[in-house]
């Protein structure tokens, strides 16, 4: 899968998240972590943002 080159800190979480790509390959779906901000119980992770969820031509054809 492509991603982005600039990993970001994400939040897992189950349900409206977007695509990323963990530094061992798995898949996982996440929101963007806040700055500052402590989630009880849950832990932040690196990953890669995948590039086709953020590309501009997304859903454009030749």
């Amino acid at each position: 899968m492509t991603v982005d080159c600039e990993q970001v800190i994400i939040t897992s979480v189950e349900k409206l998240g977007k695509p990323y790509m963990t530094e061992d390959g798995r898949l996982i779906y996440g929101l963007p972590t806040a700055p500052n901000c402590i989630y009880k119980g849950i832990s932040d992770i690196k990953a890669y943002p995948c590039h086709f969820a953020n590309c501009p031509y997304r859903g454009k054809l030749n």
